[in-house]
């Protein structure tokens, strides 16, 4: 849900989306779709698993509170090294914009999963 949910479709949206409005890369974009759209079909599996199992009020308390424990390490990966944490950019987008991407996205999966972080207990 992180790796691939969070952090490769953000990954993959921007560069996608960099290389377009320049213009270059045709072919890359492409293939690069293509990864998208299997990576896509992984998520949508991890999400249908996920919320079979946090049925079960337990597993999903264990469900949110790893989420909890990794999502700071999963904000740290987007920052680009030797960046400043609060203010960095990467390909022309700003950290702002990245991480917004990347936390709605996974905002609307959980929801679906059933998982509220806001309700989990730190």
């Amino acid at each position: 849900m992180l790796i691939e949910g969070t952090l490769a479709l953000t990954g993959q949206h921007f560069i996608t989306r960099a290389f377009e409005e320049r213009g270059i890369l045709p072919g890359f974009i492409q293939g690069f779709r293509r990864v998208a759209t299997d990576e896509h079909r992984h998520i949508a599996y991890g999400t249908w698993y996920l919320r079979e199992q946090a049925a079960d009020p337990g597993l999903r308390r264990r469900i949110g509170d790893r989420l909890l424990e990794l999502l700071p390490v999963t904000a740290a990966v987007l920052v680009p090294p030797g960046a400043d944490p609060e203010r960095w950019s990467l390909l022309g987008y700003g950290a702002d914009e990245i991480n917004g991407f990347a936390f709605t996205a996974l905002t609307r999966r959980l929801k679906i999963i059933g998982v509220d972080l806001a309700a989990t207990p730190a």
